[in-house]
């Protein structure tokens, strides 16, 4: 997040995202983080068979038996060694794995992206005055939603400030989703959580499979 927010404050403070951001309106505006957002999940399903299949396989039944603690399948009787023998995954059930990495992901997504678009709103409120996103623009900035009075001080809070940081925030979120596909140090980071999760379900799977069979 550190990072994001170097990178997308220098995009900040530029005209010309002023004069391209601020100008989004209805169609437009949703058209734009629209796109952000389904680069971003076409991005995120390409990895899914990866992830999936990264978790799949099991090397010794010790490993299942540490991975059903705190489950219902706890303390299931199963051979102390060997190699567990993985039932297939059935379509349902791979589709019902993806949802749960994509939604994990998402939300992760969702939030460093709110991160940064309250960051902006606030950077925009205390140091943007609307003479200075004037120069930038080119054009008065309007609408002036609101004005906060801290002292002898006043801040404006502008259309375009606040629809120049939901910009950046779409584009912070796409380069997050990017980071987080591409490189091992995010990857092992931020998908630990889901990944141990999806893990502990196939095992419960497995052990289920292999008392029931």
């Amino acid at each position: 997040v550190p990072m994001l927010l170097l990178i997308t404050m220098t995009i900040y403070i530029t005209g010309e995202t002023w004069q391209m951001a601020a100008r989004l309106k209805g169609l437009s505006f949703v058209a734009t983080r629209g796109l952000f957002i389904t680069i971003g999940g076409v991005f995120l399903w390409t990895r899914v068979p990866d992830l999936i299949a990264s978790v799949e396989r099991f090397d010794q039944w010790s490993d299942v038996s540490a991975l059903l603690e705190g489950t219902p399948m706890a303390g299931a009787a199963l051979p102390a060694e060997g190699d567990p023998e993985e039932p297939p995954i059935r379509r349902g059930e791979w589709f019902n794995m993806a949802v749960l990495a994509l939604t994990a992901q998402a939300v992760q997504i969702t939030l460093v992206a709110l991160v940064v678009w309250v960051f902006f709103v606030l950077l925009g409120l205390v140091a943007v005055h609307p003479d200075t996103a004037e120069q930038w623009l080119g054009a008065p900035a309007h609408p002036i939603i609101g004005v906060i009075p801290i002292g002898e001080s006043r801040f404006a809070v502008t259309g375009e400030g606040l629809r120049v940081a939901a910009f950046l925030a779409a584009f912070a979120g796409l380069t997050f989703t990017v980071y987080l596909i591409t490189d091992e140090t995010y990857r092992r980071e931020f998908r630990t959580d889901v990944t141990d999760r999806i893990r502990q379900l196939l095992a419960v799977r497995l052990a289920d499979r292999h008392l029931t069979a």
